[in-house]
């Protein structure tokens, strides 16, 4: 005889089974899926630097790690986690808040190309990055003025340093400075320049609509021949808070509310901007 108690909790288990496959294909969809807009995470990675950029086709671009594996959570709330993939890594400069976050990079994604300046520097973070990066035999730029890394309609352009393995007391003076182009938008990252470098690529930018603030708002960046140069709308300052060094400092902050820059703080929480290249949003989490 046909026990039908228990053809009916079968048959009702089997329709949850059936649901929640269609709900998790739909959830894989939706994250394959383009939106066909460009996003910047400016991550919170505390007193240090780390900026993922998602292209329109779900392409990624790392640049700095921030000084812990703190930045890998924040990567993870933003990629997919079928996802561990990261077309390209760039380290502005060799000091530790830029650089450790990106051994635990190594170690949990793929790294398709890895950039640097290549100066030297005695640190044993910068040295054990430099060597995992050649262990794994991730292709190596060194990055200098000119060079240009084009993924889908995103362009990523170095117009600091001038040359290859640049060479200061101040590792901050090497650090790359970017360019970053999607159809109308511009956005310039500046790692750790100080007042010195500005000088030398001032007169190669042209009016940005966002710029990561050198150095963490400190004072010694962020001159004003830069902040009128660059004639952003919009910046971000990368800082930890209640950090000990006192960033950013008043009077930078100042000058750029002065000239009608709308500021962000990632000690406040990860700033994402979206844009389709003529216009942009800014949400903060």
């Amino acid at each position: 005889m046909l026990n039908v108690t228990f053809f009916r909790k079968n048959w009702f288990k089997g329709l949850l089974l059936l649901l929640g496959v269609i709900n998790i294909g739909i959830l894989v969809f939706a994250g394959l899926r383009p939106d066909q807009l460009e996003h910047i995470y400016f991550l919170n990675v505390g007193q240090g630097d780390a900026t993922l950029i998602k292209t329109v086709n779900n392409h990624y671009i790392l640049i700095d790690g921030g000084p812990d594996d703190s930045v890998i959570s924040q990567i993870d709330s933003i990629m997919p986690p079928w996802h561990r993939q990261l077309d390209l890594v760039v380290l502005t400069h060799p000091h530790a808040d830029h650089a450790t976050g990106l051994l635990s990079v190594l170690s949990r994604y793929q790294v398709n190309q890895f950039w640097y300046t290549g100066t030297t520097y005695n640190s044993e973070t910068y040295q054990a990055l430099v060597a995992s990066v050649t262990a794994k035999q991730i292709p190596i730029q060194l990055a200098n003025r000119g060079d240009n890394y084009v993924l889908d309609d995103t362009n990523l352009r170095v117009i600091f340093p001038i040359e290859e393995r640049p060479i200061a007391k101040d590792p901050n003076e090497t650090s790359v400075v970017g360019l970053l182009n999607y159809q109308g938008l511009d956005v310039l990252f500046t790692g750790d320049a100080s007042a010195n470098n500005e000088k030398a690529y001032v007169s190669d930018i042209p009016d940005v609509d966002v710029i990561k603030v050198p150095h963490h708002g400190s004072q010694t960046a962020s001159s004003p021949i830069l902040v009128n140069q660059a004639r952003s709308e919009m910046g971000v300052i990368s800082v930890g808070s209640n950090n000990s060094f006192g960033h950013p400092h008043p009077d930078t902050v100042a000058h750029y509310e002065s000239l009608g820059v709308k500021l962000y703080r990632t000690d406040e929480g990860m700033v994402e901007l979206i844009t389709d290249g003529k216009s942009y949003q800014v949400y903060q989490r």
